[in-house]
């Protein structure tokens, strides 16, 4: 995780929420995110206004959390299973911060029910 500095000049592991997405977990089926944020120069303009972006957004971490058990895996097209060296068991209801890629996205599959993955991505600025 990026540590950024406060007013005191101490370190803080913290970083702004840019995009909020929810993923279904379903029990059954792998489901996949949208990728993840990079936009390259030049910047296009934000969404009602026709200002352009005050800067480049690229994704760097992202944080989830699961209203169910899950499993995960990280790809441009991620496949998550309930067992195997490429996905992760994530418990319901506990926060977890990941390092990722421009342009990968997140898998998931709940391990015995369905329910929701809750993705935010975190700015780099």
């Amino acid at each position: 995780m990026t540590l950024k500095r406060d007013e005191y000049n101490n370190q803080v592991q913290a970083m702004h929420p840019y995009l909020s997405q929810a993923v279904t977990a379903s029990s059954t089926v792998s489901t996949a995110s949208a990728p993840f944020t990079f936009i390259k120069e030049p910047l296009p303009p934000v969404p009602n206004t026709g200002t352009p972006l005050a800067k480049a957004q690229r994704t760097m971490h992202i944080r989830i959390v699961s209203t169910v058990n899950c499993w995960i895996s990280f790809g441009t097209a991620p496949v998550a299973a309930k067992s195997g060296s490429t996905s992760m068991f994530i418990p319901a209801g506990i926060p977890e911060y990941f390092w990722v890629r421009p342009g990968e996205r997140v898998g998931v599959l709940g391990d015995a029910a369905t329910g929701a993955l809750y993705v935010t991505e975190l700015a780099n600025n």
